[in-house]
């Protein structure tokens, strides 16, 4: 069957260069090894959790008091991130720059 009449034409592709090296060869930035990486940033983010609890007044039932006389719950073993630490972390992934500083939807 002639190849113009599938509508698909035979195309002759040149033969691959046999001659190249692994080291010629470059890797796209998501398969190159994060290891030898240095980071680009000048601080580290620490993933240190912290403990600790919360207070909370509750109000009185039925009667008027003084939010200073209110029972207080407390709920103890929070966990909790200081947000300075969570925005450094942020900044220190490798995905922050092309997620967050360049726009999903370009209008110019």
């Amino acid at each position: 069957m002639d190849a113009y009449r599938s509508g698909i034409p035979d195309i002759e592709l040149p033969p691959p260069e046999e001659d190249a090296s692994e080291d010629e060869v470059s890797q796209h930035p998501s398969q190159a090894s994060t290891e030898s990486a240095t980071p680009l940033l000048p601080f580290v983010a620490s993933n240190e959790w912290h403990t600790g609890h919360v207070d909370i007044p509750v109000p009185c039932a039925r009667y008027k008091c003084k939010e200073d006389d209110a029972k207080i719950f407390r709920v103890n073993d929070i966990y909790y991130r200081n947000p300075l630490d969570v925005i450094q972390c942020e900044f220190a992934d490798t995905t922050f720059y092309s997620l967050h500083l360049k726009p999903f939807k370009e209008f110019f």
